[in-house]
């Protein structure tokens, strides 16, 4: 990729980055993509190890500042080489290309539970539906117990069926009873038998 720096901005990075000159104290090492500036300087304690600044764009709110990862390596010295312009845009549009994948991933997960949810939402509006009491189904005859009233019934018919036979069987007894009696005038008792009357004392007749 192309630098975004013109012609009088390149010059002015190489003077400032020069170390030739005798009287210069800090160097220019490096510029991000906002307009900060990256420098380097002699420590006075520790002659063999140079200190490292950033100096902030003078347009720029403290509070927008910020600054790109790899600078911050750089400065706390986790980093030797500076990074250059073309890796700071390639950071850039890694970046963008991650928002992008991550944003694919996120409407992905929201469709996932989405399905995932609408069962337990189909049960919450049913259960919000009006409840209507079931009709009664209609009564089913028991079979067994069909069964059982039928042969009552039967039974029933057959015991009054019987006890006009037995009775009609007593009435032709007495009937045949009173015809074959040999006095007619005699009571008669059990199967046919003459049955005594009670004696019963006669007046006397005068002479």
């Amino acid at each position: 990729m192309a630098s975004r720096h013109g012609p009088f901005t390149k010059l002015w990075i190489q003077w400032k980055s020069s170390k030739v000159v005798p009287w210069r104290k800090k160097w220019l090492v490096g510029m991000d993509l906002t307009g900060n500036t990256f420098w380097e300087f002699k420590d006075q304690i520790n002659i063999g190890r140079l200190r490292r600044i950033v100096e902030y764009d003078k347009k720029a709110h403290y509070a927008d500042v910020k600054l790109a990862p790899q600078w911050v390596q750089w400065l706390r010295h986790t980093r030797e080489s500076p990074p250059s312009i073309q890796e700071q845009q390639l950071d850039i549009v890694r970046q963008a290309q991650m928002k992008q994948l991550a944003a694919q991933a996120d409407a992905r997960w929201a469709a996932k539970a989405e399905r995932i949810d609408m069962p337990q939402r189909q049960e919450i509006a049913s259960a919000s539906l009006p409840q209507t009491t079931p009709e009664d189904p209609p009564e089913v005859a028991d079979p067994v117990a069909s069964a059982d009233n039928i042969v009552e019934q039967a039974q029933g018919q057959v015991g009054v069926v019987a006890e006009v036979a037995k009775e009609e069987k007593t009435e032709a007894n007495k009937r045949e009873r009173k015809e074959t009696a040999p006095y007619q005038g005699l009571k008669l008792g059990k199967e046919g038998e003459q049955a005594p009357e009670s004696w019963a004392p006669r007046p006397a007749r005068r002479r």
